[in-house]
This record gives C-alpha cells, sequence and structure tokens, in this order.
C-alpha cells in the first residue's frame, strides 16, 4: 500500500486534484482501493479510488493541483466572455421561441426535449394540468439511468454516479412543487404529492433538465464543480433524449395530461 489510513493526500476528480484524507483502505483483485474524503467537502462526495488517483500531498503536486485550478478558471473565463458577445437569454418552461432554448448553460438540451417543452407549455395553456403516477417516476427514471451507464464503468466511477443520482433526486424533490408546475396547474391535486421523485412522470423531470442550470447556478459558480458535473449532466441529457425518441413520447404525450375542460357555448334565446 501506497498511502495510508488517515493519511492527507491530493486526489484527482475528472481532470482536477483536490486535497483529500483517506478514511480506510482495502485490497480488492489484488490492487489496494482507498475510501476519501475531500477535505472541506461534504461526505455526500466520500467515495472510493484506486492507487492511480492519488498524489502524495508534497510542494510539487500541490503546484500541480493550483496549476490545473487555474487553467481551469482561465477556461471558464474564456467561455464568460464568449457569451456576452452574443445575445443570450435564460431558459425558462413557460418558452415557446426554439430560440430561447439552452441559452447560457454549460449544457446544450437536444431538439426533442425542446419539442416535448414547447408541446407541454401549449397542452397546459390549453387548460390541461400534468398527471402524475403516470408511466415510470422520476426516480425509477434515474435507477435506469445509472444500470444503463454501470455496465461500462470501474467501481470509483460507479460510485461518483450513485452519488449523481441521489443528488438529482433530492434536487427534484426539492424543487418540485415550487419551480416545475405552471400556476394554473398548482390547485391541481399533483401539487402537494409526498414524495415527487415517486410519484412524478417524465413530463415533469423534462421541467426539471429545462431548469437545471438555474437550479445549480450557484454550485457552478466554482469551476470544479462544473468539471464535477458536467459530464454526467451531459450524459443524462442524451440518455434521456433517447429515451424520449424510443417511447414516441411526442405522439403519446397528452397521456400524462388532464383532458382540457369542455368549451361550451351559450345558445342566444329567442
Amino acid at each position: 500500500m501506497s498511502f495510508a489510513k488517515g493519511e492527507r493526500v491530493l486526489s484527482f476528480h475528472d481532470e482536477l486534484l483536490y486535497e483529500a484524507k483517506i478514511l480506510h483502505v482495502k485490497e480488492k483483485k489484488n490492487e489496494p482501493l482507498y475510501h476519501i474524503h475531500y477535505v472541506g467537502w461534504s461526505k455526500y462526495w466520500d467515495t472510493w479510488t484506486s492507487e492511480s488517483e492519488i498524489l502524495k500531498k508534497n510542494k510539487e503536486n500541490v503546484e500541480k493541483m493550483e496549476n490545473l485550478m487555474a487553467e481551469c478558471k482561465e477556461t471558464e473565463r474564456i467561455e464568460k466572455s464568449k457569451v456576452s458577445r452574443s445575445r443570450k437569454r435564460k431558459l425558462s418552461i413557460s418558452l415557446t421561441d426554439k430560440e430561447e432554448i439552452g441559452i447560457e448553460l454549460t449544457f446544450q438540451l437536444p431538439d426533442n426535449i425542446i419539442d416535448i417543452l414547447q408541446h407541454d407549455k401549449l397542452l397546459v395553456e390549453d387548460g390541461c394540468s400534468s398527471k402524475c403516477n403516470v408511466g415510470p417516476s422520476i426516480a425509477e427514471f434515474m435507477n435506469a439511468f445509472r444500470t444503463s451507464k454501470s455496465k461500462s464503468l470501474c467501481e470509483f466511477e460507479n460510485s461518483k454516479m450513485e452519488e449523481f443520482e441521489k443528488g438529482i433526486l433530492a434536487y427534484f424533490d426539492v424543487v418540485y412543487g415550487k419551480f416545475l408546475l405552471y400556476p394554473t396547474e398548482k390547485d391541481y391535486n399533483c401539487s402537494k404529492i409526498r414524495s415527487p421523485r415517486d410519484q412524478c412522470s417524465v413530463i415533469h423531470f423534462i421541467r426539471f433538465l429545462s431548469k437545471l442550470h438555474s437550479f445549480l447556478h450557484d454550485l457552478f459558480k466554482n469551476p470544479a464543480n462544473q468539471q464535477m458535473l458536467k459530464e454526467p449532466i451531459a450524459s443524462l441529457l442524451s440518455w434521456t433524449s433517447e429515451r424520449v425518441e424510443e417511447s414516441n413520447l411526442l405522439v403519446e404525450i397528452k397521456q400524462y395530461f388532464t383532458e382540457p375542460p369542455v368549451k361550451t357555448q351559450l345558445k342566444k334565446i329567442t
């Protein structure tokens, strides 16, 4: 074992290095694995990692960590500069113009997701309300996503994906009632459900994805967080887009909504 329990080290997370503390050490298939805690971060990010992802904490490696972070911040500054030179408008699930969707995001919404958002809004404008307990729940959807990816991931990557799944579900539960319903839907019984992740439909999840950047805005101010979340979010968007296409969701979208109120005309009394 090159590192010992309790030792302060530097550990890679994606392309950046972070100070970490080794909590536990074990062997798997004659290779050492280290359970680490990133110093200054929540226990949520504690994970198992391989020896190849860890460096000794010495002057040379600390300089390497600082240089990688500086390069990341410079890349972020350049990207922000590019955005400021072009006309950008913030994404909202209330938008209907495709030109306005997918702007100011660190990731891009697939076209078929944008189409669903537009049809979603039109149905609500017609008096429909989104329904719960239709099709797979958000928890089932995220579990299917993680399971599909886990086959090609190592133990460390699987651990990160599990943490990502838990984080997405926690965010969804918190923001659902306040941010993922149109004003006309808030009196509908879907607004006060006890467990959004277990009862909401893919329509609510697509609304959630469309606002994910604004939900994570403060978190994304740190370039290290952007780097950490960029790949799993892009993967989730791509996977969701594929499931939407496979299920022909755009054609079947009305099953996720209540029927619009019947419009009656008053007959003129003669």
